[in-house]
């Protein structure tokens, strides 16, 4: 069984869950799908290893500034000094709950990220 939540849960999962009542084949089935997803996920990380393993790509470290914006109700953000690759400039911007009117209300936080092309 796949799920996934907290221990208070359990007796109540257990009791509702309906793997332990499928047949063999269809147990299989479920495996085989969990096995291909795998897979998929192992084949995406493979490729982003081989891909960072060549010899023409260069590390640049980059170091973010608060900033605020200047709305009527600020908002925080963060920024990079630009930065020069591929002959072209760049700023990175992070966002921290960018889609959430106040994320200091929320638990739950994410980074946002905005690569923008400075140069023409």
């Amino acid at each position: 069984c796949p799920w996934q939540g907290p221990y208070h849960e359990l007796t109540v999962h257990e009791a509702e869950c309906t793997h332990p009542t499928k047949t063999g084949n269809e147990l299989m089935e479920i495996l085989d799908e969990m096995d291909q997803t795998r897979k998929k996920e192992m084949q995406l990380y493979n490729s982003i290893f081989s891909l960072l393993s060549f010899e023409k790509i260069g590390y640049t470290e980059v170091q973010f500034r608060p900033y605020r914006t200047d709305d009527f109700i600020t908002r925080l953000y963060y920024e990079t000094p630009r930065l020069t690759v591929l002959n072209q400039t760049w700023v990175l911007k992070a966002r921290v709950n960018d889609s959430e009117r106040n994320p200091n209300l929320s638990c739950k936080r994410t980074l946002s990220f905005q690569l923008i092309l400075k140069s023409k």
